[in-house]
């Protein structure tokens, strides 16, 4: 009969599990942030009751998503390094998801800047 000796995940895991888990929500803050800070939509229906609406972007609101994905990138990073010291053989490569979460964290911050720089 086999003896299971696990106790639980350990520190690496741990670690790996929190940076990714809090990557990803600051993915989802700054696409909020994204969100309400785009100029307002023009419709039919606005331009008829002769609504005022805001066309340009909210500077402050890019500024604070663009914080929360560079720190979205750092923690990917730190995900990533974690899955490297944990990985029990040479060749295998980072999960899907931490390496989703750098692709997806590193073109954000990009468009971002390109956003605020405009």
């Amino acid at each position: 009969m086999r003896v299971n000796r696990r106790k639980g995940p350990d520190f690496l895991v741990k670690v790996l599990t929190t940076t990714s888990v809090i990557g990803w929500l600051l993915i989802l803050l700054a696409l909020i942030f994204v969100f309400y800070s785009q100029p307002e939509m023009d419709t039919g229906i606005v331009r008829f009751h002769g609504i005022e609406i805001r066309d340009y972007w909210l500077t402050g609101w890019l500024t604070m998503a663009t914080i929360f994905m560079f720190v979205s990138s750092i923690f990917s990073v730190i995900a990533w390094f974690f899955h490297r010291k944990r990985s029990k053989r040479r060749d295998d490569l980072p999960g899907a998801l931490v390496f989703t979460l750098a692709l997806l964290s590193f073109i954000g911050v990009a468009v971002l800047l390109r956003l605020l720089g405009q």
